[in-house]
């Protein structure tokens, strides 16, 4: 168990090819926990056919504990998520339940209402919704509320996080800005590198939504030094994404074309050729 512990300790500090590497050779766990360690590090760099894959394969097995089960399905979701299939999302939300009778039971129900928020904020911002926007508030703060009886700090960070991204969404600019540090002073504290990264480029984000570019800039610089120590290729993707949009406002054009650039190089390593179109098309116009 000891070699599961740090195979997940390594996915939490970003070093997914470590954790891929030491998956390989991991003995005494079952073939699900393998499984599902695989289904998310395929997640977090981004290659999410890989991780649907896998999913597909563990949710055929029969004889699966209640708790095994369950975490399947919420990987499934964080997969079908990140695919963009939120209409397909949204009709699984209605076969699960947020009640819980044990610790670990309710630990899966806050990260659960966290996947519920995210699905419904991606429909929110998608479609300008601000019902959706609403459903995304009452469960973060539902998971937020878990995650406060479990006294788990690191969870707690993505609630904080989640919900000042939704709140920028609904327009309350303070309560965004408010959660957003929050969750960035709770994951300095705690050292997850890559969990500072995300809170940093999302306060670039806010800073970009309220027009106040060099802030912004500075806050994606930041984020961008943290994830390029851990070279995962989607992240570095959409960090230099979202640097190009901010160079492109601030009429840098060089500079929107050489981030721009990167994130495509970065997406073309993962193959997510649809997004590489959109990116492609944006330089177009920067040099027409």
């Amino acid at each position: 168990m000891q070699q599961y512990r740090t195979v997940s300790e390594l996915i939490t500090k970003g070093d997914l090819s470590g954790a891929l590497k030491l998956l390989e050779t991991l003995q005494g766990v079952s073939q699900t926990q393998k499984g599902l360690l695989l289904s998310e590090i395929y997640e977090k760099l981004g290659l999410f056919q890989r991780s649907s894959e896998q999913i597909s394969f563990l949710l055929k097995q029969s004889n699966l504990m209640y708790l095994e089960k369950r975490k399947i399905e919420l990987q499934n979701l964080y997969t079908m998520w990140r695919m963009g299939s939120i209409d397909s999302c949204i009709k699984e939300i209605k076969k699960h339940s947020l009640t819980y009778t044990t610790k670990d039971e309710m630990r899966i129900c806050g990260r659960f209402a966290n996947i519920f928020g995210l699905i419904y904020w991606t429909r929110g911002k998608e479609m300008t919704d601000p019902t959706s926007l609403r459903m995304a508030l009452q469960f973060h703060l539902h998971s937020l509320e878990i995650r406060i009886r479990l006294g788990d700090a690191t969870e707690m960070a993505y609630s904080f996080n989640n919900l000042g991204n939704t709140f920028m969404f609904l327009g309350d600019k303070s309560q965004a800005f408010e959660y957003l540090t929050i969750a960035l002073s709770v994951r300095k504290h705690l050292n997850v590198q890559p969990d500072i990264a995300t809170t940093l480029r999302d306060l670039g984000r806010f800073h970009l939504t309220m027009g106040d570019l060099s802030e912004a800039e500075s806050y994606l610089l930041q984020s961008l030094e943290i994830r390029e120590k851990l070279n995962n290729p989607f992240d570095l993707a959409k960090c230099h994404l979202t640097l190009g949009e901010i160079y492109v406002k601030q009429g840098k054009k060089e500079g929107a074309i050489f981030h721009f650039t990167n994130s495509i190089d970065f997406f073309s390593q993962i193959g997510h050729n649809s997004q590489i179109q959109k990116i492609k098309d944006q330089i177009s116009k920067l040099t027409q």
